[in-house]
């Protein structure tokens, strides 16, 4: 069976996440990967910088002939397709969970308990976390629904110069 190769060229913007700007097709890996190579060496900055595009590798499939590819679709019904968006949703959500999880055990917890440490001696405390890499909003919902139980108040904000989201985190002795 005859095979294609899809290359998914990405764009990520600090603050704003990754999403897929586009997807090209190959009829044989060797241009695939030249393509990727090529792509990609036009990234040589040694910090990441805030916007960037980038080529993933090369994802192998089969070419099905037009008739049964024009068949499937046709044959695919609306539950179907609903079902796949929940599963994607789903498993998007879980993703969005486990670094919001990771943010909170390896950045604010340990943030916390080094202020503490060192005498903080407000009675309101307050810290501000920037240049976080997640779709903003979503993130700080997220971390919202696992801090605000605990008496913590989130909310999202900017820095200074309103260039970059910041999650604000308080609570009160």
């Amino acid at each position: 069976m005859a095979k294609i190769w899809f290359v998914n060229i990405i764009e990520s913007e600090r603050g704003w996440g990754q999403k897929i700007d586009e997807t090209k097709e190959f009829f044989d890996y060797d241009s695939a990967i030249k393509f990727v190579r090529e792509f990609n060496a036009r990234n040589t900055n040694k910090t990441v910088p805030d916007w960037y595009m980038y080529a993933e590798s090369p994802i192998e499939q089969d070419i099905k002939s037009m008739t049964s590819m024009t068949n499937e679709l046709r044959i695919k019904s609306a539950a179907e397709y609903r079902k796949e968006q929940v599963t994607i949703e789903t498993a998007a959500k879980e993703d969005l969970r486990s670094k919001v999880v990771e943010f909170i055990n390896n950045v604010v917890t340990p943030t916390i308990e080094q202020k503490i440490a060192n005498g903080w001696s407000r009675h309101t405390k307050h810290l501000s976390f920037d240049r976080v890499h997640y779709p903003m909003s979503e993130f700080v919902a997220e971390v919202k629904t696992i801090l605000s139980p605990l008496g913590f108040t989130v909310y999202e904000s900017h820095d200074g110069g309103g260039l970059y989201p910041t999650i604000e985190i308080s609570w009160e002795e």
